[in-house]
């Protein structure tokens, strides 16, 4: 609006005009998905399966738009231009001139500014274009003496290619493109197991003893294919060290405090840098597990399991887990379980490398924000260590109520203690200090911040979940209901101060609503079907964005009608959020700025980036058909 306001011929030529130049909202995309399962049953009773999906999914969304010139809007408010539209000098300094090293840049008026390219601004399009496969192939059957056997083989691969259009590597000056190709991200997962179990009779005992074990063994890839060079490059114009030269002699250009003016330019494709170095990591592990459970009197149910895992790139642990019921009469019966846990660092947490754009929050300004492997030699110089398995102790209690026909309710308690958990470092400030110690850091770039897995905390969670459910006789027709409701509570019970700071420790624990309700009412009657969900969320905080502000608690209901129109096809209609409910608007506090004139922040948030617990988008709506074959 404020550049519109001071240049109006460029108006038309804004990103997406008459449009916001910045979008908010679920981007456009086009997917196309399949699934095929199935079975053949052989003559000796054992069965063939397999199964499996494939997805195509393509997506483009807007980045932050990038201002080209400074301007003061209506109310008096300054908005400085994009760095990016920041003039490069095009004179290098060369062998005949004195005082002016390789390296060095001549200031004087031979300049270039991407004004030339993008008159009113740009905004990048990032462009995803995500395949997803996943099959499945088994055996199984029982044996005369009643032995179950399963044996199975699964692979799956999920890739991401990315790329970006209408922006710039502002690094190499007039050589700069347009539009990249960012490289890929690529998950792949191949499983082998042997499953069985058999009924032991066992004298004294209410019931068989059942003995289930199995192996399996596990390989897990991931992988970063490069992108174009220019999608990651340090141009030329990354750093210009300036001098001002006169008759073949030239002198540092120096700033109003004596130093030397030094004019920079952000290196890789804008918004989101290319990948820059290939990754292929793997893990393979193994795995063994023994569960025997049985009834060791007619109303008391025992079991006990154990699992043994190794991995190469961590080590081994053992697992175990028991747990209890009893059945206290017809109507009530109590439960009880105790395990333990262990979850190893996966390879793409281990070996990530991204580098993309964002808003430092509560203003204009756009920086680097890189995640680099713990191994880096950049996530090293901030503090980074070897990442190692997040460990756990589970235990949980309840009870199972069936006061009446058709009617259940259970309510459980829970803790979870987590040791070393997995998760994303705070950010941390990279200086141009740091980048004349660690030339890695020019990727980032003054200003721009770093952040890395690591296991910084551990916390402890508490809560309790309470599920009711009752079939109801309405008319000719019957109504499901089922009530669940679910209190949680996080507490961080150490953390490393150096890679963990207050505000996300806030999110920790409250991101997260404490609160959360769901009522389901399903109705049928013949062929036609009515469903309504009706879900609570309670208030959450997001301390890192937007620091001091509760986000209040929601109701948002969600519909569903269906008729089955002939034998196996189904038609339907509904919505989700159909009362469009949406989270609290974005509030002025002391770190955030919000603007009367669009009631958004600089960047053009409204909501919460990163939507709460169930978005921004308000009511969706749509038409179904389905068939069986």
């Amino acid at each position: 609006m404020a550049f519109a306001e001071n240049f109006p011929s460029l108006a038309p030529q804004l990103p997406h005009y008459p449009g916001p130049v910045q979008q908010w909202g679920t981007p456009p995309s086009d997917s196309f998905k399949s699934l095929v399962n199935g079975g053949l049953k052989l003559d000796n009773g054992d069965q063939l399966y397999f199964f499996a999906n494939y997805a195509n999914i393509e997506t483009n969304e807007s980045f932050n738009y990038r201002l080209p010139k400074t301007v003061t809007d209506t109310t008096g408010t300054t908005f400085g231009n994009h760095p990016a539209f920041n003039d490069i000098y095009l004179d290098p300094c060369t062998a005949a001139l004195t005082g002016c090293p390789t390296g060095g840049f001549i200031l004087d008026s031979n300049t270039f500014n991407f004004n030339s390219y993008y008159p009113a601004g740009f905004t990048p399009r990032f462009y995803g274009a995500t395949q997803q496969f996943f099959g499945a192939l088994g055996y199984k059957g029982t044996t005369g003496g009643g032995l179950s056997y399963d044996v199975s083989g699964t692979t799956a691969q999920n890739s991401l290619a990315v790329s970006l259009r209408d922006t710039i590597n502002p690094s190499l000056g007039p050589l700069s493109p347009k539009n990249f190709n960012d490289g890929k991200f690529v998950q792949k997962e191949a499983n082998f197991n042997v499953d069985m179990s058999y009924p032991w009779v066992v004298a004294g005992l209410a019931s068989p003893l059942y003995v289930a074990g199995g192996l399996e063994w596990r390989d897990e890839i991931y992988q970063q294919l490069l992108g174009d060079t220019a999608s990651y490059a340090a141009g030329r114009y990354a750093f210009q060290p300036l001098y001002t030269c006169n008759a073949g002699t030239c002198t540092p250009a120096l700033d109003g405090s004596g130093k030397q003016i030094v004019a920079t330019q952000s290196t890789a494709s804008n918004g989101y840098g290319g990948i820059s170095t290939s990754i292929d990591a793997g893990q393979i592990s193994y795995a063994g597990y023994v569960d025997l459970e049985a009834d060791v009197l007619k109303n008391l149910t025992l079991g006990i399991a154990g699992r043994y895992e190794d991995y190469a790139s961590f080590g081994s642990t053992t697992l175990g887990k028991f747990q209890a019921r009893f059945k206290a009469t017809n109507w009530l019966s109590l439960r009880g379980t105790a395990s333990t846990g262990f979850h190893a660092p996966t390879p793409g947490q281990s070996n990530v490398e991204t580098l993309s754009t964002t808003f430092i929050p509560g203003t204009a300004t756009q920086v680097q924000i890189g995640t680099y492997p713990v191994t880096s030699s950049v996530a090293k110089y901030y503090g980074a260590t070897a990442l190692k398995p997040e460990e756990s102790t589970n235990l949980s209690a309840g009870i199972v109520l069936t006061p009446a026909p058709d009617m259940l309710v259970t309510l459980d308690g829970y803790s979870i203690e987590v040791r070393h958990r997995i998760g994303i470092s705070q950010q941390f400030n990279v200086t141009q200090a740091d980048i004349n110690k660690l030339a890695d850091l020019a990727y980032v770039g003054a200003g721009g911040t770093v952040q890395y897995f690591t296991n910084g905390f551990s916390t402890k969670t508490k809560g309790v979940d309470l599920v009711a459910t009752y079939l109801f006789h309405v008319g000719a027709g019957t109504l499901a209901a089922t009530l669940a409701y679910n209190y949680n509570k996080t507490d961080v019970t150490s953390f490393d101060p150096t890679v963990i700071n207050k505000a996300r420790i806030i999110d920790i624990q409250h991101y997260a609503p404490n609160n959360r309700a769901n009522l389901n009412l399903d109705y049928h009657m013949g062929k036609f079907i009515a469903s309504v969900h009706e879900n609570y969320y309670g208030s959450f905080r997001d301390e890192n964005d937007y620091p001091g502000q509760l986000f209040s608690a929601k109701f948002t209901t969600d519909l569903d009608l269906s008729y089955e129109v002939w034998k196996n096809v189904t038609a339907a209609i509904g919505g989700r959020n159909i009362f469009n409910a949406y989270p609290d608007k974005l509030a002025s506090t002391p770190g955030l700025k919000i603007y009367p004139t669009t009631g958004g922040a600089v960047d053009g948030e409204v909501y919460p980036r990163t939507g709460g617990p169930f978005g921004f988008n308000g009511a969706f709506f749509y038409a179904r058909v389905g068939a069986k074959f």
